[in-house]
């Protein structure tokens, strides 16, 4: 996804979700010119999105435990507003 600071960012290195947004919005224009040059009424949209960022570390961490796993190693991650997790 990349940080508010990544304002120079080439096509090539964007993110899934600024490109699913990109092609989200620009099939919208496409319906509403269709519409235009036709002489149909412009088609309105209501767009709702949720998306949730999930670290490789906690999936690391996670699937051995969904599967009922023991694991079998210790792992610290320090978050970026300084908390320690602690895994097993």
């Amino acid at each position: 996804m990349g940080t508010g600071f990544d304002i120079a960012t080439s096509p090539e290195e964007e993110g899934i979700i600024p490109r699913a947004v990109q092609h989200l919005f620009e099939g919208i224009d496409r319906r509403k010119h269709d519409a235009k040059e036709r002489n149909e009424p412009q088609p309105d949209f209501k767009i709702t999105v949720q998306f949730m960022e999930v670290h490789i570390y906690m999936l690391t961490m996670q699937l051995p435990l969904l599967r009922g796993e023991k694991l079998n190693y210790k792992f610290v991650a320090k978050e970026p507003k300084g908390e320690v997790l602690r895994f097993p």
